[in-house]
């Protein structure tokens, strides 16, 4: 049995939740092994299904027991399962890996650390002491070692651990892409674009709404810019400067908070999503972009710049339009070209976008990488 854990709200409550599911259906559907997710999401009663994937929460009642009691509550429950060879752990705080990796070398199972990120000092006010970065750092430079096998979501990652000899495979992000239904856009005289996120996180919401203010105002009324995971007030507050936001406000709809499901109702009906980063933080050297896999696997091509791996996969103007350089001028550059497409070049990009979702960033995408880190 191959066990995958974390601290992340499995089944749907975040985006590492959706990467594990991943992995359990490439592991069941593709290896054909029997595998169990244990997680930190809504309480159970015991094991639960959820798509044939039996899973089980650690969460409790109360939330400060349920903390600190989690590393030994999970090895206690890795202790009940029949002839586990193989645990793929990520998102989990120090303390219970370390003691994970401890039971693992004991009980002489293989433990794999599955990781998807490494924190920029910019990313906090705290800077290089804020505690998150200083609890990352240590777990990439002196946790894992050559005692633990590693999945690296990005090549960053993968180049750094095999310079330290450190058994590891390169898995991006991926879908059940089976799950998507498929999605024929019809365009029309406006531009849907979508943007699922909030303010002052790794996107550079503010960056994209000063690209839309660029515009022409004539540009600006053929634009709905759809933002889910912010209010309106939220927005405005993030951005600072009324006059810029009374500029675009004819132009954004927001959402708030809302449900996966209708975030990916939306993006089946919008023309593109956008995504902002900076091309030079470690943060984002280091992670792969789950945002952009959810949305090409509904036919929702990209307007982005190249951050991370993004650029082995996507090609302007054929998937994706590509923002040239991290600034607001050069998304606004990128808005006009989406502007000036046909309805037939936008479809066409819909179908591009879908077509590289199903082939290289679907369960089967990885099987092989995944067969070979779990030594089957």
């Amino acid at each position: 049995m191959i066990l995958i854990v974390s601290q992340y709200k499995f089944p749907e409550g975040d985006a590492g939740s959706v990467r594990y599911y991943g992995f359990a259906r490439t592991i069941k559907d593709c290896l054909h092994q029997d595998v169990r997710v244990i997680g930190y999401g809504p309480i159970t009663d015991g094991w639960k299904d959820y798509k044939g994937i039996p899973y089980l929460s650690l969460r409790r009642k109360n939330k400060w027991s349920s903390y600190l009691q989690f590393s030994t509550n999970l090895i206690n429950e890795i202790k009940r399962c029949v002839e586990v060879t193989s645990i793929i752990v990520g998102n989990l705080d120090n303390f219970s890996l370390i003691r994970l990796k401890r039971f693992c070398q004991r009980s002489h199972i293989r433990l794999i650390d599955d990781v998807v990120e490494w924190y920029a000092a910019e990313q906090f006010s705290k800077g290089k002491w804020d505690y998150r970065y200083i609890m990352k750092n240590l777990e990439n430079t002196r946790i894992i070692d050559k005692s633990v096998s590693v999945i690296s979501i990005s090549t960053y990652l993968y180049n750094y651990f095999s310079f330290r000899g450190i058994r590891t495979a390169y898995i991006p992000n991926y879908m059940v892409q089976s799950e998507f239904e498929e999605c024929i856009k019809q365009p029309s005289d406006k531009l849907f674009i979508s943007y699922a996120g909030a303010p002052g996180k790794k996107d550079s919401l503010n960056m994209m709404l000063e690209g839309i203010s660029l515009l022409d105002e004539s540009e600006r009324a053929r634009i709905v810019f759809m933002i889910m995971g912010a209010s309106g007030e939220q927005v405005k507050t993030a951005l600072g400067n009324n006059s810029l936001y009374e500029k675009i406000e004819r132009s954004i709809l927001t959402y708030g908070r809302i449900p996966r499901s209708e975030v990916l109702e939306k993006l089946k009906k919008s023309d593109f999503t956008v995504l902002l980063r900076s091309e030079t933080a470690r943060n984002t050297k280091a992670g792969f972009p789950t945002k952009v896999i959810e949305s090409i696997s509904t036919g929702t091509p990209v307007i982005m710049n190249y951050t991370s791996d993004l650029k082995m996969y996507f090609h302007d103007g054929v998937d994706c339009i590509q923002v040239k350089e991290f600034s607001a001028k050069a998304l606004c550059d990128a808005l006009r070209r989406a502007l000036a497409l046909s309805v037939d070049k936008r479809v066409a990009m819909s179908q591009n976008a879908k077509t590289l979702a199903m082939q290289l960033f679907n369960v089967s995408s990885y099987s092989d990488a995944m067969k070979t880190i779990l030594g089957l």
